[in-house]
C-alpha cells in the first residue's frame, strides 16, 4: 500500500541544499533554504556548482528539473514585457506589474525572500493551471535564499527554447 503523508506548507518552501563536504573545501551541489552565505558563516569558504548537464550529482540539478507545464520566461529586468498579456500569466517579485495581466502571483508584498521561497512553487502551480500560454517571471534579489529561487526559475525555464 502506497501512502502519501502531507505535513503541510514548509517554512521555506523550496528544498534543502546539498553540500559535498568530502574535499578540502565545500561544494554546493544545489542552491537551497540555507542560504550560501550561512554556510560560509558557519564553515568558511565554499565552493557553488549547483547544476549539471548530464548525469545529476544531486537530487534536483538537471537543467530543467523545475518545470510548469506551461513555457516560462525569466525577464532580464522587472519590467513586464510587451505583448499579448491578456494571454500570459506573471510571476512577481513584491509588486504587481503595472498591466494587467490574465493572471498574477506575487511571492512577498513586503520583500521578503524567504517568505517568497514558501510561496514560489504554489504560485507557479496556480499559475500554470490558469490556462495562460506563457508565465513571465522576475528574478528576486539574488542573496540569501534568492540564489536558489533564481535557480529554480532558471530550471524552469531552460525546458522552452524558442521553436522548442
Amino acid at each position: 500500500m502506497d501512502v502519501v503523508l502531507d505535513g503541510g506548507p514548509t517554512r521555506c518552501g523550496i528544498e534543502s541544499t546539498i553540500v559535498d563536504a568530502r574535499g578540502d573545501r565545500p561544494v554546493v551541489l544545489r542552491l537551497g533554504a540555507l542560504p550560501v552565505e550561512a554556510l560560509v558563516e558557519a564553515v568558511g569558504p565554499v565552493t557553488v556548482r549547483p547544476g549539471s548537464s548530464g548525469q545529476p550529482v544531486a537530487p534536483g540539478t538537471l537543467a530543467a528539473h523545475y518545470a510548469p507545464r506551461t513555457p516560462l520566461r525569466v525577464l532580464s529586468g522587472s519590467e513586464p514585457a510587451p505583448g499579448d498579456v491578456d494571454r500570459r500569466g506573471y510571476l512577481a517579485f513584491r509588486d504587481r506589474p503595472s498591466v494587467d495581466y490574465r493572471a498574477v502571483e506575487v511571492l512577498s508584498p513586503a520583500g521578503d525572500l524567504t517568505a517568497a521561497a514558501a510561496r514560489l512553487f504554489d504560485a507557479l502551480h496556480r499559475l500554470d493551471a490558469a490556462g495562460v500560454t506563457e508565465i513571465l517571471a522576475e528574478r528576486v534579489p539574488d542573496v540569501g535564499v534568492g540564489r536558489a529561487i533564481n535557480d529554480r526559475l532558471g530550471r524552469a525555464a531552460a525546458t522552452w527554447r524558442p521553436g522548442g
